[in-house]
């Protein structure tokens, strides 16, 4: 998905903390891709400490959240980039309205959305003067956005949803969507008629990666 993307590679740097027990740097050693950091890590973390590293890590004006399990379309950098031009005060945008694909079922949900400064953490993005005075919450391994988001007051660009991430649920997810799915406890979640076809062209290799 980096790869793909449409912003200039030279203007961006992509950061990995590995903390798997079977560790992907040999993906990102011999890579013609420029601006690439891989950070392993012998230690297991929560979501929260990994972020705070994360984010400690970034050198650029913009750091744009993307997961390793989540589907990001080719302009998800420059939508970011063109949105914090558009609003030069925000410090940060992401989508409160989220499209999630459920690979038991082939089904797409919407969830959302909330209200206009609330956000999921696989669809942030932010300012690094913003994550200079604002830190994850060390001790969380699900729920991240909160303590980051001033519990959801900070002013906020809301990205469009489609344009932004097509949310993956599967198994292994660090939140079980699937049982919250089944037990109705996930809020404001609606099935939809989309398919995949609607939020990318190779669907066929994505769908061979879960």
């Amino acid at each position: 998905m980096y790869r793909a993307q449409t912003y200039p590679k030279e203007q961006m740097e992509w950061i990995i903390l590995d903390d798997g027990q079977h560790k992907v740097e040999p993906l990102f050693i011999e890579t013609d891709l420029p601006n690439i950091r891989y950070i392993p890590l012998e230690t297991k973390y929560t979501m929260g400490a990994k972020l705070n590293m994360l984010k400690a890590e970034a050198k650029g004006d913009i750091v744009v959240v993307m997961d390793d399990d989540d589907y990001y379309p080719p302009t998800r950098v420059q939508l970011v980039v063109t949105a914090f031009q558009q609003n030069p005060k925000k410090q940060v945008a992401g989508c409160s309205e989220v499209y999630m694909y459920y690979t038991d079922t082939n089904e797409i949900y919407r969830t959302g959305p909330y209200h206009k400064r609330h956000a999921l953490n696989c669809t942030l993005a932010w300012r690094n003067s913003y994550a200079k005075t604002h830190d994850y919450d060390y001790t969380e391994r699900c729920a991240v956005e909160a303590k980051f988001l001033n519990d959801f007051t900070s002013p906020m660009v809301q990205l469009p949803s489609k344009e932004t991430i097509l949310h993956i649920i599967h198994s292994s997810n660090t939140f079980n969507a699937i049982k919250a799915r089944t037990n109705g406890t996930l809020g404001l979640l609606q099935k939809t008629e989309l398919k995949l076809e609607d939020f990318m062209k190779e669907t066929n290799q994505f769908i061979n990666a879960y």
